[in-house]
């Protein structure tokens, strides 16, 4: 269908093209090994870092530890945000974990409602008074808030 010279032209195209996708691929590789990098650097997910002098981090203010159900005391949060953490022990469990602020008893969100055992954490925002409710059905639990200071 076809005559010999496109054949021949459309060959010699595809290896020009080939080629330049080597050669790009190539230059990148090399270029990556080049100058040092001045950008910012940053910790592998997971490493921790001390935090430079006068900077904020999470601090934990609350603990609690138990079974079945607890409404928690008041506590008091001054960062903008701060974090739930919750360990549970068995993965036939369960455990919710509901935030009320407590100048009106309002639900201000749902921290935690799993069937999994182990560790987990939630962040939430906003400054002010609040307290929990656990809830848990065949696991026994331990909470913490931080907060952001």
């Amino acid at each position: 269908m076809f005559g010999k010279a496109f054949k021949a032209t459309f060959g010699v195209g595809c290896a020009l093209v080939v080629g330049i996708i080597a050669l790009i691929l190539i230059a990148g590789v090399l270029g990556s090994r080049g100058a040092p990098s001045t950008g910012p650097t940053s910790a592998p997910i997971g490493a921790s870092q001390a935090p430079a002098a006068g900077a904020k981090s999470f601090v934990a203010i609350k603990e609690w530890s138990g079974s079945g159900i607890k409404n928690t005391e008041d506590f008091t949060v001054a960062g903008d945000q701060w974090k739930i953490k919750w360990t549970s022990s068995s993965a036939n469990g369960l455990i919710q974990i509901y935030v009320y602020r407590s100048s009106d008893k309002s639900l201000v969100g749902i921290a935690a409602n799993t069937q999994a055992a182990g560790p987990g954490e939630s962040v939430q925002r906003g400054s002010g008074t609040y307290y929990l409710t656990i809830n848990s059905v065949t696991t026994e639990w331990k909470v913490t808030v931080e907060d952001f200071r």
